[in-house]
């Protein structure tokens, strides 16, 4: 090929500039003349008509037509006087060819459009493009701490740390990109893509396949690319390289000469190395089949190979074949799992339903980075939605799913399987996992359990390289460590001694043995019956009497639980909420609704309050609660919880004898779900209610206590039309006898609701409202001033900037008005005292610092016509020990303060009294 494409670059380089330009023109028509992909204009453009660059992409794209359809331009462009004779250019008169790579093209997109899924039925089939999405590929080495967090992490926390993997990605493109080495550019010839069972390797390899064959993909590369499946080869001394093109093609059968006559441009993939039934030392006379040979490179040494294969069969590949890139598929990120929901639902809003649905879901959200979860859990959730089912029918459970994902790769990733041998020796190898708190292991520490990695068993598990002491050494595990907490059931479930099974039930209530309770999560789900129905297919027998010894623990752990925390504790980790939430999930995975009724009476009091719960853990407590009869106390407050959170704890309320429920996340529609839901349905006759806002977000506080309280309704920082809106529907409801609004609103607003509780027949008991100036608390004091009704309750009006902070309160018990003035800033605090002791006349005030300009503008204040309180209090956290005097001479010295009974604090050290009777020419000091 590099032969016809230097004698293409000579006959083009005696063009003229014009001719090249119309030759170039002409390549499009001539391309749909001989049936050929058309090489895209941008590529052209890029050649700036140079002939070298013209050719190369001629040759690349079309390959052995590249020679006829240069010879058809010439002649149409006019220039038949460079066409040669002979040579590789020539034309051979009455030649009939067959275009093999075309043929081959097609063959591949005909063969590769439509797959057959794990549950297809007989000659049912679905298009590739539908469920294929893209993976992530890393081209370095995770280091063993990196493998070792995301096989510990789940939920959230896992996809945070999938993430990272961006930033190392590379594409299918890349593959046999050269790389610089010793300032040169070294080719890349073999390349490895290695990944766990279920990952997506086949998935890969089948979209290369139809990249390829759509001349979308290595068209500058490749003239053929081969897709050999490793557990279909059989290794022979009697085949040859041509007996390995026609598993592909028979139809290439009468090519092969002419497609091994370029080695350099083909590109063969063994799908699957660690299925390869290589030949033991004894055979060692198929040591020279073709696969052998071309591995090791004893055969045409020119072709590019790329290989895939589970990292359990690295070190064996690595000794037979030179490896020049290594990379590995770590499966989907979020993004890419959210994109495989949507394409598996015909409707965008199912599919970002049930995406929400299992994000809810740490254990399942975590596993379904490996794209054959996805498949399980969509094409679950699709039939339940076919068959007008919820979604989660029949995925309720991690349990469920795990077992069905575990189910799939036993039957779609394993040749020649034991279950009966495999399953005992990896259940018991990661009960000893578990209880040493230990999830990678050594290749002796596998041997004591007699597993050998090798087929089955590489499918469980996945095996990680790092150097020590100078040299190359390689771990086990799991393929995730719910994977391995699973197994570690099966082995309590089906093999451990009673005994066993009952120092696991008392350990798991020790602080130090908190990793035991989600083997026990799946003792309980074993014991389901949808559980029971798919481990029929894994040969598995259960203990007879496992789910006795369950139905017996729970309750004891219950009551433990109860005397352990029955002393409520603000400090979350003193209380562990964590662990009541592990023993709701204990009966979810169950799903055993009358069991269920019978144990939650031992539970009566749900304190989660400061325990994060996501979607999942809402249902967890949603179906424990309706199985109870009642509960006594439900408290999830600042868990974290999200609109569709709400809504789900909202459906158990009615069932709960007091609740409190808060969020920090709500959105306005979440926060009119709300209000509507507390109008439409009164669920209780007492309740306290704190509304905020902080952006986009609202946050609210919902308290209904089982005892009578005066009802309390409390906005802060919510816009004015939003607190008009919320107090319409809420005040003619609940009638609140403390009503609040902390944040500086208008003072229209701040009338609104006056008349609102004006309007309704009860008395309020207090009000406290923000106000944004100093003339809205003299508006607000002096409406509130005029009505018998409001002067029987308590009203505190605030307002404050950078400055400082005022407060007016009215004591409707004393009947006394006090004004507060916080800040250290004189300007601030004789400005307030100037505009708000005239209008309101306030028998108390408050400074937090005192100094003589301040008072002497107070007493300038005092000295109109209408001011004569029957006693005064002014009172100061702080004051200059050096101004005393000064201070009690200005006190002195007016006419009007000696008229006043007042009483002056000056708080410090010491802490000083002033005490004047009206009339009085004395000033009383005490000094403390």
């Amino acid at each position: 090929m590099e032969e016809e494409k230097a004698n293409l670059k000579r006959l083009l380089e005696n063009l003229t500039s014009a001719d090249m330009k119309n030759f170039v023109f002409n390549l499009e028509p001539a391309a749909k003349k001989y049936k050929c992909n058309k090489i895209p204009l941008g590529l052209l453009e890029n050649t700036q008509n140079e002939a070298w660059e013209i050719a190369r992409l001629m040759i690349g794209h079309y390959g052995g037509q590249a020679k006829d359809m240069a010879v058809d331009i010439l002649n149409h462009i006019g220039r038949k006087d460079l066409i040669p004779f002979e040579g590789p250019c020539a034309v051979s008169a009455g030649r009939t060819t067959v275009d093999y790579k075309d043929q081959y093209r097609k063959e591949i997109m005909q063969n590769y459009t439509l797959i057959r899924e794990y549950n297809c039925l007989p000659a049912e089939r679905v298009e590739f493009s539908s469920r294929y999405t893209k993976l992530t590929i890393i081209k370095k080495r995770q280091h063993l701490e990196e493998k070792r967090k995301e096989f510990l992490a789940k939920g959230d926390n896992h996809l945070q740390l999938m993430r990272k993997h961006r930033d190392s990605n590379i594409t299918v493109e890349c593959f046999f990109s050269p790389v610089e080495f010793n300032k040169c550019d070294k080719e890349m010839r073999t390349v490895v893509i290695q990944g766990p069972a279920g990952i997506g390797k086949t998935f890969m390899v089948h979209k290369i396949m139809l990249d390829w064959a759509s001349g979308e993909l290595f068209q500058d590369r490749f003239d053929f690319v081969f897709h050999l499946q490793c557990r279909e080869l059989r290794i022979s001394d009697q085949d040859g390289i041509e007996d390995l093109i026609l598993k592909c093609s028979t139809h290439l059968q009468g090519g092969i000469k002419e497609i091994l006559s370029k080695p350099e441009r083909l590109l063969f993939i063994f799908d699957g190395f660690d299925e390869l039934s290589l030949p033991s030392s004894e055979a060692s006379g198929r040591e020279m089949s073709a696969v052998i040979r071309l591995l090791r490179r004893n055969e045409m040494p020119q072709v590019s190979l790329l290989i895939t294969t589970r990292p359990t069969a690295l070190e064996l590949l690595d000794s037979m074949v030179q490896i020049d890139r290594y990379a590995e598929i770590v499966g989907f990120l979020e993004d890419e799992i959210k994109e495989y929901f949507l394409k598996s639902f015909h409707e965008k809003e199912k599919a970002c339903g049930a995406f929400n649905i299992i994000k809810g879901n740490d254990v399942v959200l975590s596993m379904c980075f490996v794209p054959i979860v996805c498949w399980i859990v969509c094409s679950m959730m699709r039939e339940n939605d076919e068959d007008g089912e919820d979604l989660l029918k029949n995925v309720t459970t991690a349990s469920q799913v795990l077992l069905h994902f575990l189910n799939k790769l036993m039957e779609h990733h394993c040749s020649n399987f034991k279950q009966s041998d495999f399953l005992p020796k990896a259940s018991r190898l990661a009960f000893h996992g578990i209880q040493e708190e230990k999830s990678l292991f050594t290749e002796a520490e596998l041997t004591k359990f007699a597993i050998t990695i090798s087929g089955t068993e590489s499918t469980i598990f996945s095996k990680t390289f790092y150097k020590r002491h100078l040299k190359a050494e390689a771990v086990y595990h799991f393929v995730h460590l719910s994977i391995q907490e699973l197994f570690a059931a099966f082995y309590c479930a089906s093999q451990a001694s009673s005994e066993v099974i009952r120092k696991l039930l008392i350990d798991s209530l020790k602080p130090d043995h908190g990793n035991l309770i989600h083997i026990i999560h799946f003792l309980f789900g074993l014991t389901n019956v949808t559980s029971q129905e798919i481990i029929k297919d894994l040969k598995i027998t259960l203990r007879s009497d496992l789910r006795l010894a369950l139905e017996k623990w729970f309750p004891e752990a219950a009551k433990w639980y109860r005397e352990k925390y029955k002393t409520y504790a603000w400090n979350c980790k003193e209380r562990n909420p964590q662990f009541l939430l592990q023993l709701l999930y204990c009966l979810y995975e169950m799903q055993d609704a009358k069991y269920a009724a019978t144990v939650m009476t031992e539970l009566p009091h749900l304190d989660l309050n400061l325990c994060p719960l996501n979607k999942i853990d809402c249902m967890v407590v949603k179906y424990c609660v309706e199985c109870s009869e009642s509960v006594k106390m439900l408290d999830v407050r600042y868990c974290n919880l999200g609109d569709e959170e709400v809504k789900i704890l909202w459906e158990i309320l009615p069932k709960c004898i007091s609740i409190k429920i808060g969020s920090d996340n709500l959105s306005e529609e979440g926060l009119e779900f709300l209000c509507e839901n507390l109008v439409r349905h009164q669920l209780f006759q007492h309740i306290e209610l704190n509304i905020s806002k902080n952006g986009s977000q609202s946050s609210f506080v919902l308290e209904a206590p089982a005892i009578p309280i005066n009802c309390r309704l409390s906005f802060s920082g919510v816009p004015d039309l939003a607190v008009k809106h919320r107090s319409q529907m809420l005040i003619p409801k609940y009638k609140p006898r403390n009503f609040q609004l902390l944040e500086g609103n208008s003072e229209e607003t701040i009338m609104y609701i006056i008349n609102l509780l004006r309007s309704e027949n009860y008395c309020v008991d207090r009000l406290r409202c923000g106000i944004r100036s100093l003339e809205g608390i003299e508006n607000i004091n002096r409406i509130l001033s005029m009505e018998t009704k409001m002067r029987n309750m308590t009203w505190e009006l605030m307002n404050g900037d950078e400055n400082g902070y005022s407060t007016l309160i009215y004591d409707a018990k004393e009947k006394e008005l006090r004004l507060s003035v916080f800040g250290n800033c004189t300007n601030h605090t004789i400005q307030t005292s100037r505009q708000l002791i005239p209008s309101c006349k306030p028998t108390y005030i408050y400074f937090q610092d005192l100094n003589e300009a301040i008072l002497r503008n107070v007493i300038r204040t005092l000295n109109i016509d209408d001011y004569y309180q029957k006693s005064l209090t002014i009172k100061s956290n702080a004051y200059t020990t050096t101004s005393v005097e000064n201070i009690r001479g200005i006190l002195s010295n007016d006419k009007k303060m000696l008229k006043l009974s007042w009483n002056v604090y000056l708080r410090g050290s010491p802490e000083i009294t002033m005490m004047h009777e009206a009339g009085s020419p004395e000033i009383m000091t005490q000094i403390v």
